[in-house]
């Protein structure tokens, strides 16, 4: 059957309903609340990641604060990157049958399929493709518009995530196949053009005790050795992304690929996946994620362009059986009912993400009362999402969600009463020191046991020297060589401490 344009949206609008539908059903996922708890502090950057998802959030959130719409934007920036695949693909091969098929290798991936909850990897999709196609047209047409382009979308894709540097790396290698002064001029007008925005966030991180730095080089895999079985992990995830069968149709017409690519300026497609994957390689070494590399498989349809379009349909065809699997498993996941799974060891987590607001009804006698708070960051704003407000996080070490030490004050609450959820069970001896005092309550939700931590007048010395004094020495050891502009935890709690 041949692939016609008309039938690409067919497929397309499908794949948009299915994924609206999913949207609307799927539960809030952590990271979301923890990025629609930033909306309510917006600031120029956040403690973990930089902040684009953080401010679309935040236009968005004037609008609605429902997840379903901050979904919205995922479905919207994916589904805009299948069709720059088939602009580009169509531009590039004058065959639009072909090029609708690449871009239904794209939209029929699970990448795509399930790309409805927004985190950062959703717009860094978007951003990543248009850096490398804008980069494309500047070396194959030599324009340099189009190289100032792709150091903008270059510079937004850093504000998204900061594997979005190897895109750079990706321009460099490229500049080593072709040594001339125009691609050098095209390489050097993009970093260029990258600088303001990405400078956005050198900025934050200077004033900010460096925070994105500090967690994401030091305190994040600080912790961990080398080892095999990451990067074995990594090239399991790398071949998932792939396919089995793209990576056999990739091997079996490798000549076919080899003469798509003997135009030089196509190479760029080439080494934007491959450079960063060969990087990343390395890293896998010591710690792996499945969707570091997902951006740059943004890419692969336009690779896969030097395959035969029956081969393309044969992909196709593999990814939409594939796709088709992981929905079936979602959906009957998503049908079964919670108390099925009352014997896993994180119930109580499944009821805190799909029956949130029935544990803000067990709060509404202690609202007015003392100040909410949880042990973390994942508790904190998927509650701030079901009840409206605020959860500070009290008495936590953990690298993750510690923008709240921005947000939250505790000398000003000095005295006060505070009830800390946590969805393990707890007991009140960890707590007895910081409040004069304190009992653990209870509380089942659909057989699920909650702890309310409830403690009445709050020590806030003895946080100070045991909890934050902790955080301090653990979490902001900023390295002398790195020069700090102001570190707000410094100034709070330990202004003894310099910078």
């Amino acid at each position: 059957m041949d692939i016609t344009k008309n039938r690409l949206y067919a497929v397309v609008g499908a794949i948009v309903l299915f994924k609206l539908i999913l949207a609307y059903a799927f539960p809030i996922w952590p990271d979301e609340g923890y990025y629609l708890t930033w909306t309510r502090n917006i600031d120029t950057g956040f403690y973990c990641h930089p902040p684009m998802v953080g401010w679309l959030m935040y236009v968005m959130s004037f609008i609605s604060r429902d997840i379903f719409f901050h979904r919205l934007i995922a479905i919207f920036v994916s589904t805009a990157a299948g069709f720059v695949i088939f602009a580009v693909a169509r531009d590039i091969t004058r065959d639009e049958k072909k090029a609708a098929l690449a871009s239904l290798v794209y939209f029929l991936s699970p990448a795509n399929v399930f790309f409805i909850v927004l985190t950062n990897d959703a717009p860094l999709f978007l951003f990543t493709l248009l850096c490398v196609v804008c980069f494309y047209y500047a070396v194959a047409r030599d324009r340099i518009i189009f190289s100032m382009l792709a150091g903008v979308f270059m510079g937004l894709a850093f504000l998204c995530k900061y594997f979005a540097v190897l895109l750079f790396l990706s321009m460099v290698v490229y500049l080593a196949f072709n040594r001339n002064r125009r691609t050098l001029t095209h390489c050097l007008v993009a970093g260029i053009a990258a600088l303001p925005i990405a400078s956005i966030n050198l900025y934050y991180n200077y004033m900010n005790c460096w925070n994105n730095v500090m967690v994401q080089w030091f305190n994040r895999t600080g912790d961990k050795s080398f080892s095999a079985l990451y990067f074995i992990g990594y090239v399991f995830g790398q071949l998932y992304w792939l396919t089995p069968w793209g990576l056999y149709y990739l091997v079996r017409e490798r000549g076919g690929v080899a003469a798509f690519f003997a135009e030089r300026t196509r190479l760029v497609f080439a080494l934007a996946l491959l450079a960063p994957l060969a990087f990343m390689a390395l890293i896998g070494l010591k710690a792996a994620s499945l969707h570091w590399t997902l951006p740059f498989f943004s890419i692969l349809p336009i690779v896969l362009l030097g395959l035969q379009s029956e081969s393309l349909k044969r992909i196709v065809v593999g990814n939409a059986i594939f796709a088709s699997a992981h929905a079936l498993v979602i959906v009957v996941l998503l049908l079964l009912p919670l108390s099925l799974f009352k014997d896993f060891r994180y119930y109580t987590d499944f009821v805190l993400y799909k029956k949130g607001d029935l544990i803000c009804a067990e709060l509404a006698p202690y609202r007015g009362k003392y100040v909410f708070g949880t042990i973390g960051y994942t508790v904190s704003s998927t509650l701030d999402y079901y009840c409206g407000e605020y959860f500070l996080i009290f008495n936590s070490l953990s690298k993750w969600g510690r923008n709240d030490d921005k947000v939250t004050d505790f000398r000003k609450l000095d005295g006060k009463n505070i009830l800390v959820v946590s969805p393990k069970i707890e007991t009140a001896d960890e707590y007895r020191h910081l409040f004069e005092r304190v009992e653990v309550r209870y509380v089942d939700v659909l057989e699920g046991r909650f702890s309310f931590i409830v403690g009445d007048g709050f020590k806030y010395a003895a946080y100070r020297d045991t909890t934050l004094r902790k955080a301090l020495d653990k979490l902001y050891n900023v390295p002398t060589w790195l020069p700090c502009g102001s570190c707000y935890f410094f100034d709070r709690y330990f202004p003894e401490r310099k910078y």
